[in-house]
């Protein structure tokens, strides 16, 4: 089953052929954790490519999202109305991200989530494409669910982290 924040069940599983055999019990634990990305590094000198899954929910089906990134931290983050608060710094790596989406080495950061309410976006770096003295930084990406008819935030991820290596 699956939960909305306010906590309405979305939808739930039901056995249909209920029996000793088939009446596994197994917990699950929530964590509120919209964004994972895969690897957790990123090569400077071999480049490589860093898959950011958004996960917003069912109940966020066919909306806009919007990732970005940045490299000045978390906190305090940027308050984007609506009580949301973007866990994301102002940095030029934010505005570039904001302002250049699904180009050059970013792709799908700014698109429609499909009907589960997931996407998947791609920080693409060829090698040799980032300079040396970034290896050890650290970059954190997040994104907002976007009601454009109204023209407002509705939800904002969590803050994924990756840092570069040589």
């Amino acid at each position: 089953f699956e939960v909305d924040p306010v906590g309405n069940t979305v939808w739930q599983y039901q056995n249909t052929q209920p029996s000793p055999q088939r009446s596994n019990v197994f917990k699950v634990r929530r964590y509120d954790r919209r964004l994972f990305s895969q690897p957790d590094t990123l090569s400077v000198s071999a480049g490589g490519q860093l898959s950011f899954h958004i996960e917003a929910g069912t109940v966020r089906a066919g909306q806009a999202y919007f990732l970005v990134g940045s490299a000045s931290g978390t906190s305090p983050g940027i308050p984007v109305g609506n009580g949301i608060n973007l866990p994301l710094n102002v940095d030029p790596y934010l505005v570039y991200t904001a302002v250049n989406p699904n180009t050059g080495f970013l792709s799908q950061t700014l698109g429609t989530l499909d009907q589960e309410g997931a996407s998947t976006a791609v920080l693409s770096l060829p090698a040799g494409g980032v300079p040396a003295n970034l290896v050890g930084a650290t970059f954190h990406h997040a994104y907002l669910v976007l009601d454009l008819a109204a023209g407002i935030a509705t939800r904002a991820s969590n803050a994924q982290a990756f840092s570069f290596t040589l």
